[in-house]
């Protein structure tokens, strides 16, 4: 073969041998007659990027380059646990490079005098129809190789096909062991719920529903345990601590008792196939756990009783408002249940509002309530008795007493009648009633009322005045 040609093979087929292989490669590939060149040319070797992609998805690279014995042990040892499989993926392509040049070596054994090819086991392809090849140029004759070589990887294809049938049958094995496993108990546990809400101090309880899926009875202990010390006492449950579940039965457990954790957030599992409960749940193994979290409320102090302020009020005028305060027993009973709901049985008498602030609306009567949430109550009675009571001017007042000053006993006598002769006066010297006011004015001094002050039920209690 001539330099162009040495080199033009040599730059298609580069990739698939290793650097170090090429002088050798090249040096025959010089000494090869046209005939023998014809040969070389038609036989495929291995693609090492094709092999490193079998290598990495399969696993399956050995049994194409004629490895069939470490391929099945690589296979029956699980690809190594994955390390077998991840010297194999980084080594794919150098030894598919090395593979091409062995298989290279045995095609090429009898260029330049060597001895002729003996029978070559090789997955490369050749032509399908066989010609001798010879050295003309020497009158020597070459017997064409002992084997058929134009079936490409026959030996791997049948190491596949083997490596197939090995998984299927294993594939089987397992699935009859999963079902032998199945004819002994197979439990679960389905759920496990907190029912209704956890208090310290207080009963509550969990439900755990249990279901056997295998082929057998079983028979063991259920054990409730929480995340940090607890006591869970007494524990109740439902047909006792040791229970018996047929095959394909489900089963409802309760369990009660009174929780005395401080109040938080905390892990509980429920364990069913431990016969004897672990002193320490984190080193004992388990293969039947459910794990819930619960939270754990501080106890509820609930109230006792409830007073009003005020049990009667009296109102004169429509509008008029007035303010009703509960008071809640024990002291420590929380701020949310220390809240009260306020009703009036007849809102066309008086209306109250969410803080208890009672509005008169027109005469009548009607009753406030007052109602906490555990179903304790207070009641205020209320009477409007609007126009019935006449509270006096100031303008008035002054005006009666400017008459009174000019000695006029109608005013007098009016005076009288409005305010009575022993209402308190407030605010001038030596005065202390209506009587001692008239008689001071009509006597020649001068005052002039400047407040006139009123009870809750809105009668005069007293007058303010200045000289």
């Amino acid at each position: 073969m001539d330099t162009n040609q040495t080199n033009f093979w040599l730059s298609v087929n580069a990739g698939n041998f290793t650097p170090e292989a090429l002088p050798v490669i090249k040096s025959k590939l010089e000494r090869m007659t046209d005939d023998e060149i014809m040969f070389l040319q038609n036989v495929s070797f291995k693609k090492p990027s094709k092999i490193f992609a079998i290598a990495f998805i399969f696993g399956w690279e050995r049994f194409f380059l004629n490895d069939i014995g470490l391929g099945f042990v690589k296979l029956i040892t699980c690809y190594g646990c994955g390390i077998w499989w991840l010297i194999d993926v980084i080594t794919a392509k150098k030894r598919a490079r090395k593979y091409n040049f062995r298989q290279f070596q045995k095609l090429t054994a009898f260029v330049g005098g060597e001895t002729e090819p003996q029978s070559v086991t090789a997955d490369a392809a050749i032509p399908k129809v066989q010609q001798p090849i010879a050295k003309p140029q020497q009158h020597r004759h070459v017997s064409e190789p002992a084997v058929t070589l134009n079936k490409r990887s026959s030996g791997g294809k049948i190491a596949l096909i083997i490596a197939l049938i090995v998984v299927l049958v294993g594939g089987g094995i397992l699935i009859y062991l999963d079902q032998v496993k199945n004819v002994s108990p197979d439990l679960h546990l389905v759920s496990l719920e907190v029912n209704g809400t956890l208090y310290q101090n207080q009963t509550g309880s969990f439900t755990v529903t249990v279901k056997n899926n295998g082929k057998g009875a079983y028979n063991s202990r259920l054990w409730f345990l929480m995340e940090k010390p607890v006591t869970f006492s007494p524990k109740q449950t439902v047909g006792g601590d040791v229970y018996s579940i047929d095959a394909g039965e489900t089963k409802t457990i309760i369990i009660i008792g009174v929780v005395t954790l401080p109040p938080d957030i905390y892990n509980c599992n429920m364990i069913f196939d431990a016969n004897n409960k672990p002193s320490d749940m984190a080193t004992y193994q388990f293969q039947n756990v459910f794990g819930v979290q619960t939270e754990i409320l501080p106890v509820i102090v609930l109230p006792d009783n409830i007073v009003l302020d005020k049990t009667a009020l009296i109102f004169g005028r429509a509008g008029e408002k007035k303010q009703l305060a509960a008071i809640v027993f024990p002291a420590e009973v929380s701020e949310e249940n220390k809240k009260v709901v306020w009703k009036s049985d007849n809102d066309a008498v008086a209306k109250v509002d969410t803080n208890g602030l009672v509005t008169a609306v027109t005469n009548g009567h009607a009753v406030i309530t007052a109602l906490t949430n555990n179903g304790l109550s207070s009641a205020c009675s209320v009477q409007v008795k609007i126009n019935q009571i006449t509270v006096p001017t100031i303008a008035q007042l002054n005006d009666l007493l400017n008459r009174i000053t000019n000695s006029d006993d109608q005013a007098t006598d009016r005076l009288r009648r409005i305010l009575g002769n022993s209402l308190r006066v407030e605010g001038a010297p030596n005065i202390s009633n209506v009587q001692q006011l008239i008689t001071d004015v009509s006597n020649g001094s001068h005052y002039k009322v400047t407040k006139v002050n009123t009870n809750d039920d809105g009668k005069v209690i007293s007058i303010t005045v200045s000289k």
